[in-house]
């Protein structure tokens, strides 16, 4: 099993699956999944790389952290190569299982490392050390870990459940999603700190704790910059829109010298990430010993509407308007003394100038809690208007799936008269409804024609057939 987190940054994809996993006292869990091939070796050259096939993807293995140092196990002479193996608080985010045991096969003998029984052996991958090393004791927790990939009589059980789950969409009771301890934390931060600051909202990330402190990240964010780079002289497309799209971030929130050098427990650079989809390049929230912002932060709780509900209230009224918020997550600013959290480093494509560093001021795409942040915002913001336009706030509440505006009307009347009340209370947040079209082409042509809306690119994509995709949905 791989992490997810891990599988996305090596850009390991595969068919989905379905992983069953079965453990002690008959408990048993079922995840959709994916199956993803890597490549893997050992660290230094002289190792052979192994090909591992049919690794499941998983969201959180939340492994223990462990941690070793060889000059405490004894004095008998040890492999120059056996020195690497110290390390501190490390976490594994990789299982591989017995269908790979060539790669635990023994290489020689076995090497004794202390009396008490500590045991160092060489395998294709490089040293392992079992045993026990009773001056670590205190530190170290016992863990028993046991996972076994369900039979087909499981999957079959699955199957029937999961169809007689979709039967029951959109006939169920709504009922009020019951809030964890972690959701309810997240709401009080997030109506304690949410703010109006001139035409845009203020917000403060969501800390999973009070007090916490993040490791030197500038090293592996520098690396991964320095990676971007020498990427960008042989793909000349690559450069021009990955420099277009950072200098869109450093218009505003580079950092002195000084404010540099002013470093606290929450000081994090966000490493670069480059992928082919354009909606993902950019800035990456990437791990660094074991932490990252992703993780030290609340996801907060779900305040999206159901896709079915928003699917099956688009299609009760013959006028369909669609149109999306413009990089909605960008549109909201982070408070002052959370932005130290969001620093990168950037060249602007030039190897000889100096690195200099910038903070992220608004949301960024990746963080755990801009999700949440950004529904409670637009719809903190929709909410002073509910006496003055209803409908307009009813479509922005009721009627958006994350940044997606799907609804649907009467009259074609109708339909333009709440359609700019709509876009006039999203721009008092800050917001931007844009690429606004219809079925009717008379209120599209309305709608577009009116100076507070920008049309860019269709969201109701029609194919040659005549056929329309919205929300991936075809109609």
């Amino acid at each position: 099993m791989v992490e997810r987190d891990l599988a996305e940054e090596l850009e390991l994809t595969g068919p989905s699956d379905t992983l069953h996993l079965h453990w002690l006292g008959n408990v048993t869990t079922t995840n959709a999944t994916e199956r993803v091939t890597l490549h893997i070796r050992g660290h230094g050259e002289q190792y052979k790389t192994y090909e591992i096939a049919n690794l499941y993807t998983v969201h959180d293995m939340n492994l223990p952290k462990q941690s070793f140092h060889l000059d405490r196990c004894g004095d008998k002479s040890i492999p120059r190569e056996l020195l690497n193996l110290s390390y501190v608080n490390a976490q594994a985010h990789l299982l591989i299982g017995l269908d790979n045991a060539k790669l635990f096969r023994a290489l020689g003998r076995p090497l004794q490392l202390s009396e008490n029984g500590l045991i160092a052996m060489k395998t294709p991958l490089g040293w392992v050390v079992y045993g026990n090393c009773s001056e670590m004791q205190a530190s170290v927790k016992n863990h028993l870990l046991l996972t076994r990939k369900g039979n087909k009589m499981e999957e079959l059980e699955y199957l029937v459940h999961d169809y007689f789950a979709n039967e029951s969409l959109g006939i169920s009771p709504k009922c009020a999603p019951l809030l964890s301890d972690e959701d309810k934390c997240a709401m009080f931060l997030m109506e304690a700190t949410v703010m109006r600051r001139n035409d845009r909202f203020e917000v403060g990330l969501l800390w999973a704790r009070d007090s916490f402190s993040f490791p030197d990240s500038f090293k592996k964010a520098k690396k991964r910059l320095e990676g971007i780079e020498r990427k960008m002289p042989t793909d000349e497309e690559f450069a021009k829109q990955y420099i277009e799209k950072i200098d869109s971030y450093v218009k505003k929130g580079k950092l002195s010298e000084d404010e540099v050098a002013c470093k606290s427990a929450k000081t994090f650079y966000l490493p670069h990430f480059a992928v082919r989809n354009a909606n993902r390049k950019g800035l990456r929230i990437a791990e660094v010993d074991g932490k990252s912002l992703k993780k030290t932060l609340l996801c907060g709780p779900d305040l999206n509407q159901s896709l079915l509900s928003i699917l099956f209230k688009f299609r009760q009224s013959p006028i369909a308007v669609c149109g999306d918020i413009r990089e909605m997550f960008l549109q909201v600013v982070v408070r002052e003394e959370d932005q130290q959290a969001q620093r990168f480093v950037w060249l602007c494509g030039d190897k000889s100038s100096h690195i200099d560093t910038y903070v992220m001021t608004r949301m960024v795409f990746g963080a755990s809690c801009s999700p949440a942040l950004a529904q409670n915002v637009k719809n903190t913001n929709a909410a002073v208007f509910k006496e003055q336009f209803p409908r307009a706030v009813e479509g922005i509440i009721e009627h958006h799936y994350v940044d997606d505006y799907v609804d649907c009307f009467e009259t074609e009347r109708e339909a333009v008269e709440v359609v700019k009340q709509v876009v006039e209370i999203h721009r008092t947040g800050g917001f931007e409804l844009t690429n606004l079209v219809s079925n009717s082409e008379k209120v599209e042509r309305e709608l577009n024609d009116s100076s507070d809306i920008v049309k860019e690119v269709s969201v109701i994509n029609v194919s040659r057939d005549g056929i329309e995709r919205i929300l991936e949905m075809y109609w």
